[in-house]
C-alpha cells in the first residue's frame, strides 16, 4: 500500500529528554515564565503551603498556577480533566515536570487562591502596559449574562409548602420521642430539621428584601436574567477593553440583572489595573445614568454613553416635532408655533433635580396633539438646572465622532466576549458562588489576554518583556 509510515514506536532515542519534545517557541514556555513571575510577583498570596520542613511535600504553587492558566488557554476547566491532561499531554508534563496532581489538590488551589489568581491577573495587565500593549487611554465598557452553574429554584411559596411539610415531621418526631422512641437519633433529626427550618426562612427573608422572585438552592448569588436565549439564571460579567490591542484591562463579576449604574465603578477598576486615569470610555445606553457620566465629565474624562430615550422622545423625533427655547423672553415655542410659557418649577428629591416647567395652554386642534401629548390642557416641557450640559452631551454622542465611537465601542467589546464564550462551551461555568465565579472570570481574561498578545506579538519580544520585568523584580527584592 502507498501510505505514509510512522515512527517506529519500539525505536530508541539518543536525545529524548522532556525538553527536546518541546519546541522552542511552544508557547507553554512563556506560560511557564509569566507563571513563575506572578507567583514571585505575590509569593505572600500564594506560599500557603510549603513552609515547614516536616510533613508531605506540597506541590508547589506556580506549578499549580501553570496548570490552570494551560487549561483555561485551550478551554480546559474542570479539575478532573486537567488531572487526565497532566498524565497524557506532552505540554502538560513540561509545564509539571512530569508530577500528577490529583483533581482535589487542583480544585482546592483554584478555591484557595481567588485572590491571588486576581492578583496574577493585574500584574499582567500592567506587564502588558509595560509593553506598550495596553495605554489605558480610550476604553470600553460592557456587560455579558454567563449561566451560571445553577439548576433548582424556589420562590416564596415553594417555601412555605416545604417549612408546613418540615414542621409536621418535626412535630410527629416530637411525639415518638414523649413515647420513648430512639430518643437519641429523633432527637438529632429534630435538631437537623429545625436547622433545615433556618435556612428556609432565611431564604424567604433574601427573597421579600431582594430584587428577584425566585431563587437558586444550588447557587444563591446567582439571578434569575433574561439573555437572548431566554430567562435563565446567571452573572452579569464586565470587562473593560482597551482600544489600542483590544487587551482586557480588568472584569468584574457582579449579579446585577442590568448594567445601570456600573459606568463609573468600572471606571474606577482602571485605575487600580493600570495604576492612571483613563481619558475616554464608551458604553452602550444600558450604563447611562446622569448622575455618573456628569461625574465622570468633571473629572475630565470624556464619556461616549448614549441616553435610553422615552417614549415620548421617540414619538417627537418620528412625528417631527421639536420644540426652541427663547432665553430673553424666557418661554418655548414647538415646531408647529405654539408657546410655551414659564409655569412653575418642579424639584425631584429622589433624582436631585431641579427643573423650570413651561406648560402651553393653546394644544387645542393641533393636528399633532394625539402624538405630542395625552394631557387635556397642553404639552409642557422641563428646562433643567444642567440643561445646557445636557443638550452638549446630546449634541456630543449625535456627532459624527459619537456615532463613530458607538462604531468602535461595538468592535472592541464583542471580540472578547464571543472568544471567551467560545472557550466556554455549552457549560459556561463550573463553580457556584460570586467570588468562585470571579476566579474561574479572572483565569479566561488571563487566557485570552495571553491569546491575544500571541496573535500580535513574536516569541522573541514576549520572552524579552518578561525576562526584562522578572530581572527588574529580582534586583528590586535583593
Amino acid at each position: 500500500m502507498h501510505y505514509l509510515s510512522g515512527e517506529d514506536r519500539n525505536q530508541v532515542n539518543i536525545f529524548n529528554s522532556l525538553d527536546d519534545q518541546i519546541d522552542r517557541h511552544n508557547y507553554v514556555r512563556l506560560i511557564d515564565l509569566l507563571s513563575e513571575h506572578f507567583v514571585l510577583t505575590h509569593s505572600e498570596l500564594f506560599n500557603i503551603k510549603g513552609q515547614f520542613e516536616l510533613g508531605r511535600k506540597s506541590y508547589s504553587p506556580s506549578m499549580l498556577l501553570k496548570i490552570f492558566f494551560y487549561g483555561y488557554f485551550n478551554g480546559i476547566t474542570s479539575s478532573r480533566k486537567l488531572e487526565r491532561e497532566c498524565g497524557r499531554n506532552i505540554e502538560m508534563m513540561w509545564l509539571t515536570q512530569k508530577l500528577c496532581p490529583d483533581h482535589k489538590t487542583i480544585s482546592d488551589f483554584r478555591r484557595a487562591h481567588s485572590d491571588s489568581i486576581k492578583e496574577s491577573v493585574l500584574t499582567f495587565s500592567k506587564l502588558l502596559k509595560e509593553g506598550k500593549y495596553i495605554k489605558g487611554s480610550t476604553v470600553s465598557i460592557d456587560g455579558t449574562k454567563v449561566k451560571a452553574n445553577a439548576s433548582m429554584s424556589i420562590d416564596i411559596k415553594d417555601i412555605e409548602l416545604k417549612l408546613e411539610d418540615v414542621e409536621k415531621q418535626i412535630s410527629d418526631y416530637l411525639s415518638r420521642i414523649e413515647r420513648e422512641e430512639d430518643r437519641d437519633e429523633l432527637e438529632q433529626k429534630v435538631a437537623e430539621l429545625k436547622k433545615e427550618v433556618d435556612d428556609l426562612l432565611q431564604t424567604k427573608e433574601q427573597l421579600r428584601n431582594g430584587s428577584t422572585d425566585r431563587m437558586s438552592t444550588t447557587d444563591p448569588d446567582a439571578r434569575l436574567m433574561k439573555a437572548r436565549y431566554g430567562k435563565f439564571f446567571a452573572y452579569n460579567v464586565q470587562m473593560v477593553v482597551d482600544s489600542h490591542k483590544h487587551m482586557i484591562i480588568t472584569s468584574e463579576v457582579t449579579n446585577r440583572v442590568n448594567d445601570q449604574g456600573l459606568l463609573e465603578p468600572m471606571g474606577k477598576k482602571v485605575i487600580v489595573a493600570l495604576g492612571q486615569q483613563t481619558k475616554e470610555i464608551m458604553a452602550d445606553k444600558g450604563y447611562f445614568t446622569r448622575e455618573q457620566v456628569f461625574s465622570l465629565e468633571k473629572q475630565q474624562i470624556d464619556c461616549y454613553v448614549p441616553q435610553q430615550s422615552t417614549r415620548q422622545q421617540n414619538a417627537d423625533k418620528n412625528a417631527n416635532i421639536w420644540f426652541e427655547y427663547h432665553s430673553e423672553e424666557d418661554f418655548y415655542t414647538c415646531s408647529k408655533g405654539k408657546k410655551l410659557p414659564f409655569k412653575q418649577t418642579k424639584t425631584d428629591t429622589k433624582r436631585n433635580t431641579t427643573a423650570r416647567v413651561y406648560k402651553s395652554n393653546d394644544c387645542d386642534g393641533c393636528e399633532v396633539k394625539p402624538v405630542c401629548t395625552s394631557s387635556e390642557t397642553g404639552r409642557s416641557v422641563q428646562q433643567y438646572s444642567d440643561q445646557l450640559w445636557r443638550d452638549e452631551y446630546v449634541a456630543k454622542i449625535e456627532s459624527d465622532r459619537g456615532k463613530a465611537k458607538s462604531k468602535q465601542r461595538k468592535m472592541l467589546s464583542e471580540h472578547p466576549f464571543g472568544t471567551i464564550k467560545y472557550l466556554m462551551g455549552q457549560i459556561p461555568l463550573l463553580l457556584r458562588g460570586k467570588a468562585k465565579v470571579a476566579t474561574e472570570i479572572n483565569l479566561y481574561v488571563l487566557g485570552y489576554n495571553f491569546k491575544r498578545l500571541l496573535n500580535i506579538e513574536s516569541f522573541e519580544r514576549i520572552i524579552q518583556l518578561i525576562e526584562g520585568s522578572l530581572s527588574n523584580l529580582k534586583l528590586v527584592r535583593v
